[in-house]
Formats: C-alpha cells, structure tokens, sequence
C-alpha cells in the first residue's frame, strides 16, 4: 500500500512536473496499471463518499484547495437585489416579467410552498396573466403583464424583486469541416500529439442525464434506445426541430461519438426550431428536474443569456437538491461572470478550445460580429468545442459537425456520468472537485484573463 501511495503521490502533481511526450506516455502508462485500486485511493482523498466508507456529512464537505479557486465565482443569489424591478434592454421580452418571492412569503420550496397561490393572489390584485409557476427551485412565477403592473407587484412586501424576461439562445454554430471528430481523443490523454484513440472501460451506465435544450431525436442510431424520457416545456412533443440538442446529447451519451456510451438520458425541451427561447421555459425545466430527478443525476445547460437573477437561484438551489449541472461559458468573447447560468458558482461552468489547444474562436457572423469562448474566473475548465463532430437530426450521414461552447460542456457532462457511475452518492460538490482536480493543467493558451488554465481530463476513468 505504500508503494501505491507513493505512485499515486507522484502523479498527482505530474500535470506540472511533466514537460515532454516521453514522461507523458510514462506517467499514462503508471496511472493505467493503477486502475481501480488508484481510482478508489484517489477518491477518498478528495472526499467523495465511495460505497459507504465515509460518513454522510462527508458528503456536504467541499476541498480546500488554493488551486481551485472556486471563491472567485461571484456570490449572486441573496435575495435583497439592488432593484426591485429588473429591466433588460438586448434581449428583453416586452410585456414579460419573472416574479421572485420572498422566502418568508411563499415558505420552503417542494410540495408545501405557497408561491402557486401567491401567483394566483398576484395575479388578481395587480393584474397579469400567469404562464408558469415555480416551486421546487424557485418560489415565483411567469407572467404577461405591462411594466406598471410590475412595477406595481414589486413593491408588494412579499416580493423580492420582479426581472424582465429575456430571450435565451444556444451556444453553438454548425460547421462543415472535413476530417472525423478530435474531442473524444483529446480529453482522453494529457499531452499532444494525439493518437487516435477514446480508450475507456465504463459507461456512464446507471447515470441519467438531462438535456435541457432543443430536445432529442431519440430514433437516431446512435442512442441505441436511451433517451428513456421526454418533456416538452413549449408546448411541443419534445422531439428536436432544431439538431442543436440531439448533437450535444451524442456527445454526451452516444454510442459512437459520446463520452459515457451507456449513460440515459432525458430530454427536457425549451428551446424552438429556431434555437431560442425564454428564461422562464428554462426556469420551468429546472423546477421541474428539482422535482422529479432520478439519482445519480446530472444536468447540461448548452445555452445562456446576459444576466438573470431568478435563473442564477433557481439552478443554484437545483444544486443544492443533490443534482451536478455543467453549463456552457458562452460564445460572446467576453466575462463568463456577466452570463446566466455560467456564472453560478456551484455549477460547473465550461470554455471551449480548439485542436491545438488555444481558447477556441468561432470567427464572424455575417453581420461581422465575432464570436469566441468567453473566459474569466466564472470557468473552472475547458473542453473540446470546435469542429465537433456528433449526431444530426436530417443530415443523411447521420453526423455534423457543429462549434461552440454547448459542444465543450457535454464533454464535461459525460464525464461527469462516468464519475457517479462509481461513486453515485457523491454531491454536486464532490463531482465538481473531482473533475476539476483531475484536469490537465498549463497546456492552453490564450486562455483570457482570469481564466484557469485547465483541460478535462477522462484518463482518470479508464
């Protein structure tokens, strides 16, 4: 036991001792040998709660670790906003107003909370006329009403403010390149070059993941049959009309080009065929998985929007029902912290980089905006996120390639299967600090100020 000690010792710190490809193969080849006896040990190390070894308050304990500087993320979700009434010029949808209530208001979030007859209440007094109601993540509601009848309500005591919806957009571009997929490979060793290979020996099998996004084409082959559920939160049928949620899914889970192959998954569509949507759709997705989740479970957000507060909440409490979200950084080029859900500090939040390991730039519209992974302190790794290729919903090859920062976060969404697929009682807390912990670190460049340079890393799971 010693000598794996000492082993497992010497290669925790190897993404900074180890500078050639020689010592790299070297120290793969030292971490293959290890195999479970390694990934158990190193388990425990960090804390995760494997089989029944630890106590349960292990569970709730996060790392300290000065290389994971997880404080800098911003602390956003106290109630007492600066402004009662929240208004947003870009994206903002007139008429169209999110409604957050008090905690002494509308009491504990679950079954017994009263912000559905709160809602109800609202509506009557000061007008408005209720789409959606929330109580499992968020204790609220969605409604069409004009800004002085929201004005109005936020000034009632038991509200804690009211934000103006907005429209929520993917993260993701299609692109047509040649030459067949990078991503898995490279996640899958912890220097360059290459070689050619996704090696893995578990699954994800067990693991539910949901999908919030454009939904799913559940038939496509590659699925093989494990899209086991679907939820429609725009008043679909959940399938995909859009591609953008079925070629995040296959990364995440597909048979061929997914992470962990044997993962189910769920699909919770909010966005159209056009690749948009409201903020409240997402906050009604999110209610609705803290609700009704299946452990082990965790939760991919390909998509974001400037700013939203009730959004920020209501992933946040979603997390600390038990379930692991990864989100997408963005593609504006600019601070993750100015981004919703990216910004929320208990997430797992995910830049994108290119194959040659550089913070990846998407190029220009054709309006001339530019477009590129965001940075700053909000990420906590990157992943693969240009030219991706994975499953297509009517392309006759069955396969697209598609770049953004939704192609890097279900890299890490997958992963993140692969983790509770050992250890299925680890926290959100535990999953974040494990994959974080076990990034390659010091291989990027041109990560953007603030950024940690941190590559995901699935070696540890072979």
């Amino acid at each position: 036991m010693n000598k794996l000690n000492n082993e497992i010792a010497a290669n925790v710190s190897r993404n900074s001792q180890l500078t050639d490809n020689n010592k790299s193969l070297q120290t793969t080849k030292i971490i293959k040998q290890l195999g479970k006896s390694y990934l158990r040990f190193f388990a425990i190390v960090l804390g995760i709660a494997a089989f029944t070894f630890l106590p349960a308050q292990a569970q709730e304990q996060t790392i300290e670790d000065a290389s994971i500087p997880q404080a800098e993320k911003q602390e956003i979700f106290n109630q007492d906003v600066k402004e009662k009434l929240i208004k947003k010029s870009d994206k903002g949808i007139p008429g169209q107003y999110i409604v957050v209530f008090k905690d002494w208001a509308a009491g504990s979030l679950g079954k017994n909370s009263r912000a559905p007859k709160l809602s109800d209440e609202m509506a009557t007094v000061y007008g408005g006329k209720v789409k959606s109601k929330y109580q499992h993540a968020l204790n609220g509601y969605a409604a069409k009403m004009t800004e002085e009848e929201a004005l109005a309500i936020s000034q009632d005591e038991r509200v804690a403010y009211v934000e103006q919806d907005q429209v929520f957009s993917l993260s993701a571009e299609p692109q047509n390149v040649s030459g067949w997929g990078w991503g898995l490979d490279r996640i899958n060793q912890m220097f360059r070059p290459l070689d050619g290979w996704y090696t893995y020996n578990n699954t994800g099998a067990g693991v539910n993941v949901y999908v919030i996004d454009s939904g799913i084409k559940g038939t496509h082959p590659d699925f093989g049959g494990r899209v086991v559920l679907y939820r429609d939160f725009i008043g679909g049928n959940g399938q995909d009309c859009n591609g953008h949620g079925t070629h995040v899914a296959g990364t995440i889970a597909g048979a061929t080009v997914g992470v962990a192959k044997q993962a189910r998954l769920i699909s919770l569509r909010v966005l159209n065929c056009s690749g948009n949507t409201d903020v409240s759709a997402v906050i009604r997705a999110v209610d609705w998985v803290t609700a009704y989740h299946a452990k082990p479970a965790v939760v991919n957000i390909s998509g974001g929007v400037s700013i939203q507060y009730s959004l920020d909440l209501a992933v946040q409490r979603s997390i600390n029902a038990g379930v692991t979200y990864v989100v997408a950084a963005g593609n504006d080029g600019i601070d993750a912290n100015y981004v919703s859900p990216a910004r929320v500090r208990e997430a797992i939040t995910v830049g994108a980089t290119d194959r040659y390991d550089y913070r990846a730039d998407f190029g220009y519209d054709s309006y001339g905006r530019h477009y590129a992974s965001n940075y700053g302190t909000a990420l906590d790794l990157f992943a693969p996120g240009k030219d991706i290729v994975s499953a297509c919903i009517n392309c006759s090859t069955g396969w697209i390639y598609k770049s953004g920062t939704s192609m890097a976060a279900p890299h890490v969404a997958g992963t993140a299967a692969i983790s509770l697929q050992y250890y299925p009682n680890a926290s959100p807390a535990q999953v974040h600090d494990v994959i974080v912990r076990t990034a390659t670190t010091g291989v990027l460049g041109y990560i953007g100020v603030g950024s940690p340079n941190r590559l995901l890393d699935s070696l540890m799971w072979e």
